[in-house]
């Protein structure tokens, strides 16, 4: 069987349409995109510095000197405590003292806010910042004695009590520095005060005593039974009080 073949199209009509279309329809511009190449991190292995506004050095951290201190500083007490104070009055003279230093302490930071014009932080965690620099510059300080070297707990406790404030703080060796001058200066204007109202206490005490001693009080003065029975004779009684005029 033989196939028949079908005529070849006209290369004219092939031709012609594909050209019309091509040169009705502008041709974009090829684009060149280039491929990014991925950049690679250099690590130098060093960790990351970890400043004093962190949360765990605002309040991690002073909360665990907290409770050092206080086992520190009630250890201390019963070390240093005389043989002749009693044990409930010594532990309550201590912890009075550390709780007073403690509010001056805090209170005088407002007072170096505004002087200084620095900047102490959040007032709640300022408070727990305060309780640990005074437990501890109180335990050193009492741990510091116990060594017989010249100067020695002056040095600790100044050393201990100046890198806490540079450190809680993040305040610089010349920033701790004033700020420790008017924690002391409150300090000394508060127990001037308390000295001086010991004093006026005292002296009142005493004045009153002595003026005692001079004019002590005399024999009450009984009443008269008849003046209770008769008033006429009380009323008698009430004249013959009367001062004499000398010149009648």
């Amino acid at each position: 069987m033989s196939e028949t073949s079908r005529p070849p199209k006209s290369a004219g009509k092939s031709s012609s349409r594909p050209a019309a279309s091509r040169s009705a329809a502008p041709q974009a511009p090829p684009r060149v995109v280039k491929k990014k190449k991925p950049v690679k991190r250099e690590s130098t292995g060093e960790p990351r510095p970890v400043g004093p506004s962190a949360p765990a050095s605002e309040l991690l951290v002073p909360l665990i000197l907290v409770g050092v201190g206080l086992v520190a500083t009630t250890f201390t007490t019963f070390m240093l405590r005389p043989e002749t104070v009693p044990l409930g009055v010594w532990v309550a003279i201590r912890m009075t003292i550390v709780i007073v230093s403690a509010v001056l302490t805090y209170g005088a930071l407002f007072v170096a806010a505004q002087v200084l014009d620095i900047e102490y932080g959040y007032i709640s965690t300022g408070a727990v910042k305060v309780a640990a620099i005074t437990l501890t510059q109180d335990w050193v300080g009492d741990v510091a004695d116990r060594i017989p070297v010249p100067f020695l707990p002056w040095i600790l406790t100044a050393a201990t009590t100046y890198g806490m404030f540079m450190y809680f703080f993040d305040i610089d060796l010349n920033g701790a520095l004033a700020s420790m001058f008017v924690v002391r200066i409150v300090h000394f204007l508060a127990f001037v005060l308390l000295f001086v109202a010991i004093i006026g206490g005292l002296a009142g005490g005493g004045a009153g005593a002595a003026l005692d001693l001079i004019a002590p009080a005399g024999p009450a003065i009984q009443p008269d039974p008849a003046d209770a029975a008769d008033p006429a004779h009380a009323a008698e009684d009430a004249d013959l009080d009367e001062p004499i005029d000398m010149n009648q």
